[in-house]
């Protein structure tokens, strides 16, 4: 066996990882988080480590276990991860926001990797939740020059969720615009 619950030291870290990650791609949320905090248990680097509390952060909300995936995101941040893990740690919490209908703090939560950052992979998921919490608190002009903005910038861009296995809170609005 490649790993060991029963004595998880005797398992390489960089294992718990990659198991967590696929638990969570196939939307074993739970196991996926107890293989996270086995590898989290282990001393690493703190961008490894921000990248695996976003991973586990991510099967919190699919959860919505939404104070729980809050506290692991504020943590990942509090290790200053490098802008990429930066930015999708941002969308994250942003995205627990969302999904409790606190738009005036997803929107705060969303300015870094809206106007600050600039990474395909970050800036278009920003730019369109950013827009949809805009129109959900009736802000429709913002809301139009956001998306407007990710239209002109990322034309090929195509939504995808960002919980694995599930839809997230712009899922239907990205559809619909």
């Amino acid at each position: 066996m490649a790993c060991n619950p029963q004595d998880p030291e005797s398992t390489q870290a960089v294992v718990w990882r990659y198991l967590g990650q696929a638990r969570l791609f196939t939307g074993e949320y739970k196991k996926s988080i107890e293989a996270f905090n086995f590898y989290l248990q282990t001393p690493q680097p703190s961008n490894n480590k921000a990248r695996v509390l976003q991973d586990k952060s991510t099967a919190l909300l699919a959860l919505k276990e939404f104070d729980k995936a809050e506290k692991e995101v504020e943590k990942a941040l509090s290790l200053q991860p490098q802008s990429r893990i930066y930015g999708m740690l941002c969308i994250i919490w942003a995205e627990i926001a969302l999904q409790q209908e606190k738009y005036d703090e997803a929107i705060k939560r969303l300015i870094k990797p809206t106007y600050a950052i600039e990474d395909t992979s970050i800036t278009p998921t920003a730019l369109l939740k950013s827009s949809f919490a805009h129109e959900k608190i009736g802000e429709l002009d913002k809301s139009k020059e956001l998306k407007l903005k990710l239209q002109s910038k990322y034309p090929e861009y195509v939504a995808e969720t960002i919980i694995p296995g599930t839809n997230d809170s712009t899922a239907e609005f990205s559809q619909n615009n």
